[in-house]
């Protein structure tokens, strides 16, 4: 058996879960959200879409919520 960590966005998390559930071999073990800290998580959000863009991918980074977050930093 192995087990997996992994992280999601709130978007993710869904879609996640609900595959998870479908597969019968797989035992949800533990689920728990974990707070970020505001700068941690905008900083993150950047340099994904930093990553995406250099490597050619559509970003779907939200210039209005960089703002709103800026704001809040």
């Amino acid at each position: 058996m192995h087990s997996l960590r992994i992280n999601v966005n709130n978007e993710a998390y869904n879609h996640l879960i609900y595959i998870l559930n479908e597969m019968s071999n797989v035992e949800i073990t533990e689920d728990k959200i974990i707070k970020m800290d505001k700068k941690n998580r905008f900083l993150k959000r950047v340099k994904k879409s930093d990553n995406d863009i250099r490597n050619g991918h559509i970003s779907d980074f939200n210039f209005n919520e960089f703002k709103k977050e800026l704001d809040e930093l």
